[in-house]
């Protein structure tokens, strides 16, 4: 089936039997009535909704008519808590001039990608896209002492530690949790980790490194205070497109903060070479 979009919303043509699956795939039910025919092809409205545009310095790594991708800098949450505090999702909402959700969390001292789904007709293939674990992301950890293993895996559960609040910890009791890491560098005293995930609980790479011995510089909550910001940057974001079903990527630089233990790092890796 052919699939075309312009400023309104997204066509579809092809037989009647590929255009009622795919409209049965991308609506939710509240849209279901939404879909209507239009000279020869099934016309799906974006419905986006206007909020007042400001210029307010977000940074937009991707954009079509149905998701964008957002720069998040370290301390800004995601969300808003309720206290009137800023948030990334406002703020891509001002920037863009149309109403933006989040579908998914980063923690508010890590810095990264946030994808944001644009449009509510089509929110809910959106959300399944990331249910269906079709989206993924990489971070990469700046951790105390030397990493000596060129790559390992931490697949233990993580619960909620029930003496301090918001603060979570490695527990058989907990939910499944799995963290894969790699070996970047390191320059005997500081080490750098590429780090993947195949679930996302709160605090995951931070509770996974902690338990591993090797815990995030700047982690006063699982590890040692620093002068440094928490050494935790998602650097990349891939997701099958729900609607056009490609794989798009979004890449982005970590924390300049941590350039010097970086290159501190990877050097030392190629002068063992």
């Amino acid at each position: 089936m052919k699939l075309r979009t312009d400023e309104k919303g997204l066509y579809l043509s092809g037989t009647p039997e590929e255009i009622k699956e795919k409209t049965e795939a991308l609506l939710s039910a509240r849209y279901k009535n939404a879909a209507v025919e239009k000279e020869g092809e099934v016309f799906l409205p974006f419905l986006h909704e206007s909020v007042p545009k400001k210029e307010n310095g977000t940074k937009i790594l991707y954009k079509d008519q149905f998701l964008a991708v957002a720069y998040k800098p370290k301390g800004l949450l995601v969300h808003d808590d309720g206290n009137a505090s800023a948030n990334l999702q406002d703020q891509v909402s001002e920037k863009l001039g149309i109403s933006a959700q989040a579908l998914h969390r980063l923690d508010t001292d890590t810095d990264g990608p946030v994808l944001f789904s644009l449009s509510p007709v089509f929110q809910a293939a959106a959300d399944r896209m990331v249910f269906e674990r079709k989206m993924h992301r990489e971070y990469l950890a700046f951790v105390e002492g030397e990493v000596k293993q060129e790559s390992f895996t931490v697949d233990k559960p993580i619960g909620k530690d029930r003496h301090r609040n918001n603060v979570y910890r490695v527990s058989k009791s907990g939910k499944e949790a799995c963290t894969h890491f790699e070996l970047l560098g390191t320059n005997g005293k500081q080490s750098v980790l590429r780090c993947t995930l195949e679930t996302g609980r709160r605090h995951q790479i931070r509770v996974h490194l902690s338990s591993a011995g090797h815990p995030l510089i700047g982690d006063t909550l699982y590890g040692k205070s620093s002068p440094l910001p928490l050494g935790l940057s998602a650097v990349k974001l891939s997701f099958l497109h729900p609607v056009f079903g490609k794989e798009i990527t979004v890449t982005c630089d970590f924390d300049e903060r941590y350039q010097k233990i970086y290159q501190s790092c990877v050097r030392k890796r190629h002068e063992k070479r």
